[in-house]
């Protein structure tokens, strides 16, 4: 009995000595999570449970000038904020100062001005062009455009001569700019008539009426404007015209020539915006009529020609079945003409082709109309044709 105490009390001192060794070869799983930070509460049964079963995520390499390529983006720090572009400076707010001088005096010139900007982009509401920024007048000679941005512009003045050229262009980019012009404005120009009867002899007197005058106002849009159309209908600044017309007296006035022909008026030259027109009728005794239509079209002198030929003389082709010359017969004679401007060509030469209208009307004939020139000497002959009578 003892002997078999013995080996039993052997037997548990074993198994003590083998715990023993077991604890100190493997310390609890809890105390491989704790924390060495001070002040942190030791970790819970659910801390080591998570902690067991999160995988180990290695650490993100250290990022290199000379590794930084071999790197994904995905590897590099998501924490870095991208640095803003600096914003672009706004535009200058610019202005374009304007002195004109009239070019015949050089005096200040008080007149209309219209600033137009050119080249302008494509919108929703407008397709690109030109555009007229701002109407204004000068004072003394002198007009500030304030509050303009960089770009291209151009003065128009539609109160300057029609044949004149509006000042250039100028490129407003980061500085004030001043442009002084020299101004043609519209003259009063002379109206002449040369009339040369049909032996091309000049004609020293007749009698004038004065049919009255006329003005015609185009698109105040220049002529090198590109015209910029509206996307949903709204007109442009600048479209548009009209005219106006102002008749004569009604009055016959008799007229000499002087030593360059007959002097009927004046007449106010053409401007930018406004042509201008008088017009007359000239008729010596029993001759033809002229019509003269003087026009303000820049010439220095509104010269015109036209031949005044007797009737007589203007029906000679024209004759009866049996022979009688119309003029004879007492047939009535209109005749009309209309003076052309007189250019290059020497008045003598131009007025033989100048077109007369003759008119023959004589009871139980047909009327007749036909057309002729001082060049043309010998006519062919033109014979009245019996009226055929209604009911016949």
């Amino acid at each position: 009995m003892r002997e078999w105490t013995f080996a039993l009390s052997l037997w548990g001192v074993a198994i003590v000595v083998s715990v023993l060794a077991w604890i100190s070869v493997e310390p609890p799983r809890a105390a491989q999570h704790e924390s060495t930070a001070p002040g942190r509460s030791p970790p819970t049964e659910l801390d080591v449970a998570q902690a067991d079963a999160e995988p180990t995520r290695p650490s993100p390499p250290h990022v290199t000038t000379r590794n930084r390529a071999q790197i994904g983006p995905d590897q590099l720090s998501s924490d870095a904020e991208a640095v803003p572009a600096p914003e672009p400076d706004p535009p200058p707010v610019l202005s374009l100062r304007v002195t004109l001088r009239d070019s015949g005096t050089q005096a200040p010139l008080t007149t209309r001005v219209d600033l137009w900007q050119l080249k302008i982009l494509e919108t929703p509401e407008w397709r690109a062009g030109d555009h007229r920024h701002e109407r204004t007048w000068t004072q003394g000679g002198e007009v500030r455009f304030e509050g303009l941005g960089p770009g291209r512009y151009r003065l128009y003045l539609p109160e300057a001569r029609g044949a004149a050229d509006d000042p250039p262009e100028i490129e407003l980019v980061a500085t004030n700019e001043h442009l002084v012009a020299d101004v043609d404005m519209p003259r009063v120009l002379p109206i002449r008539l040369i009339v040369f009867d049909e032996d091309l002899r000049p004609l020293t007197d007749g009698v004038l009426s004065v049919l009255g005058s006329g003005s015609m106002t185009r698109s105040s849009r220049p002529k090198w404007a590109t015209q910029r159309r509206s996307r949903t209908g709204v007109r442009q600044p600048g479209s548009g015209g009209w005219t106006a017309c102002n008749p004569g007296d009604d009055e016959r006035y008799p007229i000499i020539a002087g030593t360059q022909g007959f002097e009927l008026g004046v007449v106010n030259e053409n401007s930018q915006q406004i042509t201008r027109s008088r017009a007359f009728t000239f008729a010596a005794t029993d001759s033809n009529s002229i019509g003269v239509h003087a026009r303000g079209d820049g010439h220095a002198v509104a010269s015109y020609v036209a031949p005044s030929a007797t009737l007589e003389w203007l029906a000679a082709p024209i004759t009866l079945p049996d022979g009688t010359p119309a003029f004879d017969a007492g047939a009535t004679i209109t005749a009309t003409c209309r003076a052309e401007a007189l250019r290059e060509a020497t008045a003598r030469l131009l007025v033989q082709d100048i077109e007369m209208e003759v008119l023959v009307e004589l009871d139980g004939y047909e009327s007749l109309k036909i057309e002729r020139r001082m060049s043309e000497r010998a006519p062919e002959p033109v014979t009245l044709r019996v009226a055929v009578k209604t009911g016949q």
